[in-house]
């Protein structure tokens, strides 16, 4: 080799043409060298670098919005009225006593009218009633009058009835008691029909033949008395079952009288009937008397006007009024990715009015609303704007664990698995040069700028690749920009 060496050396100091040749080729060389590597450097793509951090990733959720009542108040009108002229409109400040609207009076009046009309119509049905019942009251107490009488009438001519027949039947008892035995009649009888013929007695013959005669006719005459106390007795009985009979349905009589009649609360009713009508014409009559206006009862904004003019009022509200002494709400649509950052107690910054005033607020509620998202609704801290003014409300949410993170323009994506090109040194036939490695990560949450990484994929040695010039990939050579 060192034989080799000398005879170059030897040839450049023989031939000095040889050796400025030799120098001018090495130039040219490096020259070329040189050019086609800033030509290789130049097509390479250019990229920003951040280094991970580890911070308590913070997230802002933004929304536009009014202020709404924190309580309405329904204003109702007199069914049946014809509303004329609305005085107020949507938005409106009103105090109390202020004209909200008023009624058609010439309306007011016919309907007035009517009411009158009626209620005399129910003043003549109550007097007819009145009079028809106290002349029915008066048949009824004539009629229990008088099945009083009877019944004592039918106990008095019982009681005679069976004082006479008990008479008869004592009559004939006494009678038959009075009867003579057998044996005093028998020797009555003989003696009245005894024969003597000069001294001598009735023969046994005769005698025999006298008493067989006696005999019969005793019996015959006692049994005719007999006859006629059981007549007697029956007919006493027979009086005293239609004693019976009379007197029950006397008594029947009576109790019927005395019966309390059907109840008829048609009087009554037609009272209370006259009685609504009454108040309703003496409403209707104030009304006329305050030339139809109806009247605001408390300081606020006009909400909603639910009627309108020549409209017959109905069963519900003519028009709601924001009660400014309750205060206002703030209400604001979030989406539904938004909604997972906020809750129900935390602070809400808001911007209100043209002049931007600031305050803070507290959400009470977050309700879904359909395919919008969700509606927050916020209670300022402090008095502020007026009805139905619009603002901005900004929540800040601030995560408690402190993660590692890298800009989201560093996050990439591929078949669903998330990751970021990181660069490293490698040695390569032309030098030292960048190469971008893949570092497959997991996000943990992310806000608008950052995401927040799992621990283990990354560390704050790292530079991520924020940005590029040009697409590139896993492996390829890249060149940092210059700061």
């Amino acid at each position: 080799m060192e034989k080799i060496v000398k005879a170059i050396q030897t040839f450049f100091q023989k031939n000095k043409k040889a050796k400025k040749a030799a120098v001018i080729l090495c130039v040219l060389l490096l020259a070329g060298s040189l050019i086609s590597r800033g030509i290789y450097t130049a097509v390479l793509p250019r990229v920003g670098t951040e280094r991970p951090v580890y911070r308590n990733l913070e997230h802002q959720v933004f929304g536009e919005g009014r202020l709404v009542a924190n309580k309405e108040v329904s204003v109702y009108g007199e069914d049946g009225l014809r509303v004329a002229y609305i005085l107020v409109k949507e938005g409106q400040e009103v105090e109390p006593g202020t004209p909200l609207l008023q009624y058609d009076l010439e309306d007011l009046g016919e309907l007035i009218e009517e009411v009158r009309l009626e209620e005399e119509r129910l003043n003549i049905q109550i007097e007819t009633l009145e009079y028809n019942q106290g002349l029915s009251q008066k048949e009824r107490d004539k009629g229990r009058a008088r099945a009083a009488e009877d019944y004592q009438n039918t106990q008095q001519e019982n009681a005679s009835d069976a004082a006479r027949a008990q008479e008869t039947i004592a009559k004939a008892q006494n009678e038959l008691d009075s009867y003579p035995t057998w044996e005093t009649y028998l020797a009555d009888y003989l003696k009245a029909h005894q024969k003597t013929v000069s001294g001598n007695t009735l023969s046994e013959i005769d005698r025999a033949l006298l008493e067989k005669t006696a005999r019969e006719e005793w019996e015959q005459g006692r049994q005719i008395l007999i006859d006629q106390v059981l007549a007697k007795q029956e007919a006493a009985d027979n009086i005293s079952g239609q004693n019976g009979e009379s007197l029950k349905q006397a008594k029947r009589a009576l109790e019927d009288a005395l019966a309390n009649s059907p109840k008829d609360s048609s009087l009554s009713l037609l009272r209370l009937e006259r009685e609504v009508v009454s108040k309703e014409l003496a409403l209707y009559e104030q009304i006329a008397k305050e030339e139809g206006i109806v009247r605001a009862e408390l300081a606020g904004t006009v909400t909603t006007i639910l009627i309108e003019e020549s409209g017959r009022v109905a069963d519900r509200p003519l028009m709601k009024i924001g009660d400014r002494a309750a205060g206002f709400y703030f209400e604001s649509v979030i989406g539904r990715e938004e909604r997972k950052q906020v809750s129900v107690g935390d602070e809400a910054q808001l911007t209100i009015g043209a002049d931007k005033k600031r305050i803070t607020g507290e959400i009470i509620s977050i309700e879904e609303n359909g395919q919008e998202g969700y509606l927050l609704t916020i209670s300022p801290t402090e008095d502020v704007g007026s009805l139905g003014e619009e603002g901005e409300m900004k929540v800040v949410r601030q995560e408690a664990d402190r993660c590692l993170t890298v800009p989201l323009t560093a996050l990439r994506q591929e078949n669903g698995n998330k990751f970021v090109l990181v660069i490293e040194e490698r040695q390569t036939i032309l030098g030292t040069e960048w190469i971008a490695v893949k570092r497959n990560v997991q996000v943990r949450s992310q806000n608008s700028t950052y995401a927040a990484l799992e621990s283990g994929s990354l560390s704050e040695e790292d530079q991520v690749i924020t940005d590029a010039t040009k697409p590139m990939g896993e492996g390829d050579v890249i060149r940092l920009i210059e700061p």
